[in-house]
């Protein structure tokens, strides 16, 4: 079962990967860096078990939003629910295709 604990660990990791992508890209390209890379960035979806990177299936469904400020997010930022734990948190991406993992009680159904 995901914790916040291991999904911050995921992210700290793919912060530092995306800093390493951005000065690669300069030295060797956009496409060089791309097909370096790919496998790795590929690491984050398999460790937090998703399965579909572009989110195809969930951005077709209705979002929830935040009822109240939560790290950094604004209240009412709509989040599309991937998956929700046992733990009380729920694993989401925003419409910008941020991945968030937040207390599922502080989400609340669109209108």
């Amino acid at each position: 079962m995901l914790d916040e604990k291991t999904f911050h660990m995921i992210q700290d990791y793919m912060l530092h990967l995306n800093d390493l992508y951005f000065e690669l890209e300069q030295e060797l390209g956009a496409d060089k860096t791309d097909s370096l890379l790919a496998e790795i960035d590929n690491l984050q979806y398999k460790y937090l078990g998703i399965q579909d990177p572009e989110f195809t299936e969930v951005l077709q469904q209705e979002p929830k939003v935040l009822l109240k400020e939560y790290e950094g997010l604004p209240k009412y930022q709509k989040i599309h629910v991937i998956r929700e734990q046992d733990n009380g948190m729920t694993l989401g991406v925003t419409t910008s295709k941020m991945i968030v993992f937040i207390p599922s009680v502080i989400l609340g159904g669109v209108g």
